[in-house]
């Protein structure tokens, strides 16, 4: 459990140091835009730039373009690697009569540089989202036990206001002596936050342009994307460039609610609009930094540009760009893509001659048939029981058979314990127990007669593939010897598996099963059922229990009808062994006859 948490983690913390080095690519453009395109984007759009670093951060995956700005950035060496070709047994140890039969526990996680670091990033990231989480929540149940303000006129002029933008959320209006500027907070229910002496200080004409700029925030869902922005900030806490592009970011957020404002006031109210701003700077000076809080005063040291941008305002200031879509367009194409894979390493390794190729998928083919031809001849005049182990063995049953094994197999355990337990035979629960064990039974043996018939089928579209392909090409003399050479190996390591595993008793035979990694999934579950219920007998018999207990009889029962399917499968991994070294010895004459066709072929011309 702990090596596929820290797996995960890994692959996390791959693709988190992926997406943020490629959004500080991105910041840097986007920055360069800004100076470079300063008057003649308007300040919606300068802040909507910001949305493609969020964008980045976000993706998981990232289509592939011939564009991509990081098909420049050096890729990871390739992995090569290596064919070759051993014996399957190596004078591996045979365990000893009673040695458990489970395998050895994997080992330990290897721990790397890497994931140090990735432990690391995860203890930063927790530490400020709980930090974040307290210092809001403390905030947010200060805010909820306040009571909303019930001043006929502060109402009125701020249903005003949402009219004014086409507003129609409803919100709380509320004072509060631990906000020192106007604000807003709430993703989902949204309050307005006042300090305690607004309503003192401005008149009607000047607080409706603060509503006007805290409703514009709601409307334009910067709460949304304070939220997001803090939560990547969180996730990607290491990277300062990244801390700066939010920052930069907030900054373009605030003439950009400025001039959806004015366009919704006209361009004769930014005078006015701008006093607002100088008077509120006069008497208060908070900048809120909760990611639940956006407040009209945000970052100071932005005030000149905004006032400048207010006093150029005009009513394009907050419209459609031509400009501002083509830079978007652009840099998604460029930043929000990945490199095309190339085939500079295919290209390292020249492809095969056509002829080759056709040599080698002629003779595989040859192969096949005669491997099939084999199997069928054996599997066929197999009564079911067997042949299904063989398949079993093989790894070519179909899933639905090995359930319904598992159903027989059960509902006889059950009859046994029934039996064991002193119920006769035409007991009317053994007798439905009967019944459904023949109607799984029919099951099986429909599903077994497809198998025989899909077997011929296969065997029937091998021979047709081998037919098809005789004409393209024989097999060249050198790819003969390469590959007779490989299959006497291979029908070698056959002969010495079964030369050892076969004499060997059922326990020794499965236990060496499970140190080649071939056992059979269903081998290993029965072996863990039969060993949990005799260690449940041995704990009766030391609790005072008699042996012939009804519960221990019917135990003994289970554990024999389960050692009477485990010894079927096991006799059909026996014969698998066999069949897999005929296959191997087949396959070895085959090649051998090709090798002689070859050479008789050639003899003649080398008497000329």
């Amino acid at each position: 459990m702990i090596d596929a948490f820290l797996r995960g983690l890994e692959s996390i913390f791959a693709w988190l140091i992926e997406a943020s080095w490629q959004a500080s690519v991105l910041v840097a453009l986007v920055l360069l835009l800004h100076l470079i395109l300063r008057s003649r984007l308007n300040p919606r759009w300068h802040h909507t730039l910001w949305l493609l670093v969020i964008a980045r951060l976000l993706l998981p995956y990232l289509p592939e373009s011939a564009f991509s700005i990081f098909q420049f950035a050096p890729s990871p060496p390739p992995v090569v690697t290596e064919t070759v070709t051993a014996p399957i047994f190596n004078a591996l140890p045979v365990p000893a009569a009673g040695t458990p039969l489970l395998p050895a526990p994997p080992a330990a996680y290897p721990f790397s540089a890497f994931t140090v670091l990735a432990l690391v990033w995860l203890a930063g990231a927790l530490a400020l989202l709980i930090l974040t989480w307290q210092v809001n929540r403390r905030f947010a149940r200060h805010v909820a036990v306040i009571p909303p303000v019930t001043d006929p006129r502060l109402l009125k002029l701020a249903e005003s206001a949402q009219q004014e933008l086409g507003l129609h959320r409803r919100l709380r209006i509320i004072e509060s002596s631990r906000v020192q500027s106007p604000a807003i907070m709430g993703l989902f229910r949204p309050s307005l936050i006042l300090p305690k002496d607004v309503r003192a200080r401005f008149a009607d004409a000047e607080l409706r342009f603060i509503f006007l700029h805290e409703f514009a925030h709601l409307k334009r869902g910067d709460l949304f994307l304070q939220w997001l922005v803090a939560l990547l900030q969180i996730l990607h806490w290491f990277n300062p460039v990244l801390w700066y592009a939010f920052r930069r970011m907030r900054a373009d957020r605030e003439p950009a609610t400025d001039a959806l404002v004015l366009s919704c006031t006209g361009e004769t109210c930014k005078e006015s609009y701008g006093q607002v701003l100088v008077k509120l700077l006069e008497h208060y000076h908070q900048h809120h930094s909760l990611p639940t809080l956006i407040g009209i005063l945000e970052d100071k040291d932005q005030f000149k540009r905004r006032f400048t941008l207010i006093a150029r305002f005009n009513r394009t200031a907050y419209g459609w760009s031509l400009l501002g879509v083509t830079i978007i367009a652009i840099l998604s194409i460029m930043c929000l893509t990945k490199s095309k894979a190339t085939e500079s390493q295919d290209t390292a390794q020249p492809n095969p001659p056509p002829a080759l190729t056709a040599a080698k998928t002629l003779l595989e083919a040859k192969m096949d048939t005669a491997a099939r031809r084999v199997l069928l001849t054996q599997l066929q005049s197999m009564p079911d029981d067997q042949f299904v182990g063989m398949l079993q063995a093989l790894g070519g049953t179909d899933p639905n058979f090995t359930a319904l094994d598992i159903k027989i197999s059960d509902e006889n355990v059950q009859i046994a314990g029934l039996l064991a337990n002193g119920y006769t035979p035409d007991h009317p629960k053994i007798v439905a127990i009967t019944n459904k064990v023949a109607s799984l039974q029919e099951d099986r043996k429909r599903l077994a007669d497809g198998m025989r018939r899909a077997l011929v089928i296969d065997l029937q579209a091998a021979d047709a593939r081998a037919s098809s392909l005789v004409q393209s090409a024989a097999p060249t003399s050198t790819d003969l010897h390469a590959q007779i050479l490989l299959a006497r190996e291979d029908a070698d390591a056959c002969h010495v598996l079964l030369d050892k595993l076969q004499p060997m008793p059922d326990d020794q035979f499965v236990a060496t099963l499970l140190g080649l990694g071939r056992a059979d999934p269903i081998i290993i579950d029965l072996d863990k059922k039969i060993a949990q219920e005799n260690s449940a007998i041995a704990n009766l018999l030391n609790d005072g229990f008699t042996n012939n207990h009804p519960r221990i009889v019917s135990m003994r029962a289970e554990i024999a009808a389960r050692q009477v399917e485990l010894k079927r499968i096991i006799d059909g991994v026996r014969h698998a062994m066999a069949l897999d070294l005929e296959m191997a010895d087949s396959r070895v004459a085959l090649l051998q006859k090709e090798v002689d066709n070859l050479n008789a072929q050639t003899s003649p011309l080398t008497k000329r």
